[in-house]
């Protein structure tokens, strides 16, 4: 089981990408993003298993296919959004060398979040079989 914390600073991008280490491939079952500064407006988010669709290369990589988590919405006056008791099944897509041996991460995607800070927080469990 993995658990992690981060913190991201969205200085001025929009969607801002976060890299989030985990395992090439596994289950998220609990997920959480909270906006910790920055005046409360709301945010969109959604965790990617290809950099590409991430970063909405539309073009090349087709976002759905690669989402592993759906596109969750915070409402303006809230500041944090918790998935808990989920199965986020995902197989990284990315390759990091000539072996083609997958990369450790997964990549999550914020809209609406600049010059706002946010901690990251979730569980992975897994190899999953998926």
């Amino acid at each position: 089981m993995i658990y992690d914390n981060l913190v991201a600073d969205t200085p001025n991008a929009s969607p801002y990408v976060v890299e989030l280490p985990a395992p090439p491939r596994g289950v998220i079952n609990r997920f959480t993003v909270k906006q910790t500064s920055g005046a409360l407006g709301g945010y969109t988010y959604a965790v990617y298993n290809r950099q590409e669709a991430a970063a909405g290369s539309a073009d090349t990589y087709d976002a759905a296919v690669h989402q592993v988590v759906d596109l969750q919405t915070v409402a303006g006056a809230a500041s944090t959004s918790q998935l808990f008791q989920k199965s986020y099944s995902y197989s990284n897509q990315d390759t990091q060398d000539d072996r083609g041996m997958p990369t450790s991460k997964l990549y999550l995607t914020i809209t609406g979040g600049s010059g706002k800070d946010f901690d990251i927080g979730y569980t992975i469990t897994g190899p999953s079989l998926t």
